[in-house]
């Protein structure tokens, strides 16, 4: 099913899912980083978002687009986090950096981060990464 004649309802609702694992990976590598492993809150931000993706890649990759497998796996994840770098992680990385500096607490910081940029991501990873 089709919304706005370009938006996958389906495959969206599969992506969110699979969103929604990486904000947990997210969120709960920046606690333990910070709060286990005594890592500097940038540093951990930074370590979180890229496990994050790469999290998101493997299940994107396996369920969401599945049917998609016309390049290599490793072409695939080089575009997928090149896309999700250049969209989500700078996006997120920049409102979490922004906000933590205003004072804002570093997970409520993070999580708003990640919602930066959840659509440019899905689209940039439904016509580049895992083209059909």
């Amino acid at each position: 099913m089709r919304l706005w004649g370009f938006l996958d309802i389906k495959r969206f609702l599969k992506f969110s899912v699979v969103g929604a694992s990486g904000v947990v990976v997210n969120l709960g590598l920046l606690y333990i980083f910070v709060n286990f492993a005594g890592l500097d809150k940038f540093l951990s931000g930074a370590l979180a978002i890229e496990l994050s993706i790469l999290n998101n890649f493997f299940w994107n990759n396996l369920w969401t687009w599945r049917e998609r497998r016309a390049e290599s796996v490793f072409l695939r994840l080089l575009k997928y986090n090149l896309a999700t770098a250049s969209t989500s992680a700078l996006g997120n990385y920049a409102m979490f950096a922004f906000l933590l500096k205003l004072g804002l607490n570093y997970l409520i910081a993070d999580a708003i981060g990640i919602g930066v940029a959840v659509i440019i991501n899905f689209f940039l990873s439904d016509r580049w990464v895992f083209k059909g």
